[in-house]
């Protein structure tokens, strides 16, 4: 790509970027686009990255989730994003301006990166021109405006373009090229470097050979050197995510995967588009285009015809797999109208299941016979450029579906590709969406689309008419109607925040609430307790959902960990209940009001004194059912084994440990499990001689002991709850509240004895 052509492409690819972002390049300092909840954590984040030097331990306690630490790693990072945002801050431009400006950025440089990659693929400028607008400005990527990690996928097909130029001349300089780009992507998101993975593993399968093992292993090398670059931020995240067993759920993995008619579903943004959004929620709309998909589809098929081959053995082989996959597919339908049946003749049995196991069946003979299919082995063979692409946009977009593929809301797949990805460890305990994978196959079906035009036999002046009708189809197919610009939150005056270790907004919301608590932390630099983030630390949902649930004890849970300025905004509190709340709250102190904010200071409270004796062996336990096996889930010191009641917390559900002789129990402990927000509401503890006279020993609520023992060991939290010490054989723990949605979980009980007894 010649220099006046490359600038002037990135000209255009500017100029688009505005008109289709209009009119936010005119507010730069004044709004985000789309919402003001990920962008306002994207801004905040890029301005931490921006005023504290990166991978220290000060950088990765961040400054939300107050007093968590390893904040940074309940995101991403936002590293890459901040080569650009950091230097427009150091210059005096505010946080949001650096995050507008990136923002607009990530749309000409993928659009250019597309662009060298269709050109490297086709070496025209008409089909990279395709190829630019197809990934740089799409239906997918307006689907995912407030998302600026993902936005950021230009090192990507960069990439892939250093890969091919590698593979035709053997420069090491593109091996240091591709080395880089793998760099940039992994800072930029670490989504898209466990995607990209997949995605080369296609295209070595595709374009390597057996002669081409040198190349392979310096591709490797390469690929190990940007690793071994990015490994630091890796080995943080992982100390982390250790610390605090952070983990995805595979139910949750499940349903952040697309459904087949994702594809046919669209941002409610765009013009053209917007009526199929009610088809799929956000995270679900994997529309790619019209344009870009009909000029692929029609490449393919010019390709198709124009290969036509003598038939040898592999298409006969091909046709019966066919034939027997067409069997499969009536099986299946037979399952999906009756349902399961069962046919007996002699000894031989037959029984038809799930319906989406034949449906699996047969589609893996399809994709064998087409494998074995004479046309798809001549492609291979001579490293067909049209077909991988057109391969891997297939296989991308069967990932982006999840580990449970469904259609119309029903599975229609068994064990799909990434299911197998799950076994993985980076899959199977980090990538929460799956959906996400759609960038990946947009970008291959963008490559496939510019090699397709490549292959049309136009006349020049038809070509150019056709790539200017594409180009004008591509971006009407990503054109908004008008993209929401809300004005930033105010903030109130830094100087209320001196002399206070942190700040708690109220009410906690998990949304854009806390989105501003992060952005006006920028203003007061002070730690903030609210906040928005793919991961949760262990006390933060108890302490949300007490509090929602007027639980205020759980103030002084959070509180027990430093001087806390709570900050009640009235706009948000029109009937002053919370301003109420906390003018009778002890501890709370009120401050001078601001505006529409009223401020209090919470003070420490004093911290609760139980016993620290030895534990006492439980001889027995039971609930409302009957006997419960103490052995290995009552007293195995293991989190993962839990007790649970069969229903949700129900006021008067109990357990009573017997400790098989008398004692003088002083505390219980209850360790909560790895999923402490269960923890019961209201709970009282009573001792007894006979079981069947009880004295209280304790009697309340437990979210302040809860969230100060998440904080204090966040991995496996045990609560320490006080006793009368009086002499006793049984021990009962009886719920107090009902909850409609959590269930009383409890990892391991012990009871604390007086050691002079």
């Amino acid at each position: 790509m010649t220099r006046r052509l490359a600038a002037a492409a990135a000209a255009a690819y500017c100029a688009l970027t505005v008109a289709i972002t209009w009119p936010l390049v005119l507010r730069l300092s004044s709004t985000v686009p789309h919402d003001l909840g990920d962008p306002l954590l994207s801004t905040s984040i890029l301005w931490w990255n921006a005023h504290v030097m990166p991978l220290t331990e000060r950088w990765w306690n961040g400054f939300a989730f107050f007093p968590a630490r390893g904040m940074i790693a309940f995101s991403d990072h936002r590293l890459g994003e901040s080569l650009l945002a950091s230097p427009i801050q150091w210059i005096g431009f505010s946080p949001v301006v650096a995050y507008n400006v990136t923002l607009l950025a990530t749309f000409p440089l993928s659009a250019l990166a597309a662009h060298w990659l269709g050109y490297t693929l086709t070496r025209r400028h008409d089909a990279a021109v395709l190829c630019g607008l197809g990934f740089g400005f799409n239906p997918y990527r307006m689907a995912h405006l407030e998302h600026l990690e993902l936005l950021a996928s230009f090192a990507l097909p960069a990439a892939l373009t250093t890969l091919h130029l590698f593979l035709t001349t053997h420069r090491r300089r593109w091996l240091a090229a591709f080395s880089l780009t793998l760099v940039i992507a992994g800072l930029c998101t670490s989504y898209y470097l466990a995607f990209f993975s997949v995605l080369l593993l296609l295209w070595v399968l595709w374009f390597i050979r057996w002669r081409d093992r040198y190349a392979l292993i310096a591709i490797l090398a390469a690929a190990a050197c940007a690793a071994a670059i990015l490994s630091p931020i890796a080995l943080g995240y992982w100390r982390i995510h250790q610390a605090y067993d952070l983990r995805r759920d595979f139910f949750v993995v499940s349903t952040m995967g697309g459904d087949l008619t994702s594809l046919a579903t669209a941002s409610n943004l765009l013009a053209l588009w917007r009526w199929t959004s009610t088809f799929n929620g956000p995270e679900r709309q994997l529309f790619p285009g019209l344009t870009l998909t009909i000029l692929a589809l029609a490449g393919m098929a010019v390709a198709w015809r124009q290969s036509v081959r003598p038939r040898d053995k592999g298409d006969v082989v091909a046709l019966v797999l066919v034939a027997v996959s067409c069997l499969f597919g009536v099986i299946a339908a037979s399952l999906a109208r009756y349902g399961p049946w069962r046919l007996q003749w002699g000894p031989v049995t037959i029984a038809g299941g799930p319906y989406f196991k034949p449906i699996s069946v047969a589609l893996f003979l399809l994709v064998i016979a087409g494998a074995v299919s004479s046309r798809v082995r001549e492609a291979w063979h001579r490293k067909s450029v049209l077909a991988f692409y057109a391969v891997a946009t297939g296989v991308l977009f069967l990932c982006a579906l999840g580990p449970t593929p469904r259609v119309f809301g029903r599975q229609f797949l068994y064990e799909p590709p990434y299911a197998w990805l799950m076994r993985l460890p980076v899959f199977g305990t980090e990538i929460r969406v799956p959906a996400r994978f759609a960038m990946m196959a947009v970008l291959a079906l963008a490559a496939s689309a510019a090699a397709a035009f490549n292959r049309l036999q136009l006349q020049p002046r038809s070509r150019r008419l056709a790539a200017l009708v594409l180009a004008a189809g591509m971006v009407l197919d990503a054109w908004p109607a008008q993209i929401p610009l809300p004005d930033l939150p105010d903030t109130f005056a830094s100087a209320k925040a001196d002399g206070f270790d942190a700040v708690l907004e109220l009410p906690i919301d998990n949304g854009f609430a806390d989105a501003a608590a992060m952005y006006h932390a920028m203003f007061h630099r002070r730690p903030v307790v609210n906040a928005i983030s793919g991961y949760f630390p262990p006390h933060y949902l108890p302490l949300a959902f007490a509090l929602d649930e007027g639980d205020y004890s759980a103030l002084d849970g959070i509180a027990s960990s430093g001087r806390l300025l709570l900050v009640v905004d009235r706009r948000t509190d029109p009937d002053g209940h919370w301003r109420s709340v906390l003018e009778s709250y002890p501890g709370a102190t009120h401050l001078r009001d601001d505006g529409p904010r009223a401020f209090f200071a919470l003070h420490p409270p004093p911290s609760p004194s139980t016993c620290r004796s030895s534990m006492v062996p439980i001889a027995g336990a039971s609930d409302g059912d009957g006997p419960v096996g103490a052995g290995w889930m009552l007293l195995d010191g293991n989190p993962l084994t839990i007790w649970g009641s069969p229903d949700k917390q129900r006021a008067g559900a109990f357990v009573v440990l017997d400790l098989g002789r008398v004692v003088r129990p002083c505390a219980v402990s209850i360790m909560l499990g790895r999923e402490p927000y269960q923890f019961p509401r209201a709970l009282s503890i009573a001792t007894s001689l006979d079981g069947s006279t009880w004295t209280t020993g304790f009697n309340g609520p437990l979210s302040s002991f809860v969230i100060r023992a998440a904080i204090a060991t966040p991995r496996d939290p045990v609560i320490e709850l006080p006793l009368l010490n009086e002499p006793a054989r049984y021990v009962r723990l009886r719920l107090e509240a009902s909850h409609p949605s959590a269930n009383w979980v409890m990892a391991d009980v012990g009871v604390r004895v007086l050691e002079n007894q």
